[in-house]
């Protein structure tokens, strides 16, 4: 017979991957920008990491973006294009 929480299990790991790379990001940005973020302010969208936030910050992060996606590959695997 069929198990219906089997079925259901894999719905419950849908949303993870972003909840993680928001995370990382929050992490990634304090380290390597002096930045602090709030993952509420970020979206992860297609590979593209887009932050709400004021205008210095973003430059801030724009500076660093290179030392950002290195970091955020080589300590958390979290593979993004762009930060936008």
């Amino acid at each position: 017979m069929f198990n219906i929480s089997t079925f259901l299990d894999k719905f419950k790991t849908l949303g993870m991957a972003d909840i993680a790379a928001k995370e990382a990001m929050v992490q990634a940005a304090q380290k390597c920008a002096g930045v602090i973020l709030q993952k509420e302010k970020i979206d992860y969208k297609g590979g593209i990491m887009y932050i709400k936030t004021d205008s210095s910050q973003k430059n801030q992060m724009y500076i660093k973006k290179d030392s950002i996606i290195n970091y955020l590959e080589s300590d958390f695997n979290v593979r993004i294009k762009d930060i936008r």
